[in-house]
């Protein structure tokens, strides 16, 4: 599922428990029908959230993806993201130095330029981003890292879900 992140999340202005929203980019469906329509919020919440200092050596937030909410009532899931983009600039404000940062449309879906793809992996965009999974125990949760002081993921960035398969809403 591709979404765009419509709350920004910060290592400096966020805290645990703090939810986030999402905006889908397209449809999701299941077996042929459609569970959850294009342009549907999909809430999440902040795990965990660190700022690097004296006792950490990293930024990081640990972000876990509740539910979809649709007409038809909340969805949950289970989710984490795969992969991010940062918001794309308009060509003017531009300052990618090099060709591993600079976003490449990938696709068009509706009036919004996908970002990324369904094979995307990582962080297109952000200087020195990881991305991991703390799976053993559900919720899944995606870890987000850097070495910087602070961590902050803008509105508009937007994510590529992996997820198991949504049951119909409740």
């Amino acid at each position: 599922m591709f979404v765009t992140l419509e709350t920004s999340v910060d290592t400096f202005t966020s805290a645990r428990n703090d939810e986030f929203t999402l905006v889908t980019i397209n449809d999701v469906a299941v077996s042929g029908k459609v569970l959850i329509p294009k342009g549907s919020k999909i809430v999440g919440h902040v795990a965990a959230v660190n700022s690097k200092g004296k006792n950490s050596p990293k930024s990081v937030l640990g972000l876990v993806i509740d539910k979809a909410v649709t007409e038809n009532g909340d969805v949950p899931l289970q989710a984490i993201i795969g992969a991010i983009a940062t918001p794309k600039k308009p060509e003017s404000e531009s300052t990618a130095t090099n060709a591993s940062n600079q976003l490449r449309p990938a696709a068009k879906s509706g009036d919004v330029i996908l970002l990324l793809d369904e094979n995307a992996q990582g962080a297109v965009g952000f200087e020195d981003l990881t991305i991991s999974w703390h799976l053993s125990i559900p919720p899944p949760m995606t870890i987000l890292a850097t070495r910087g002081k602070r961590l902050r993921i803008e509105a508009g960035s937007q994510m590529l879900l992996r997820m198991l398969p949504p049951k119909a809403a409740n």
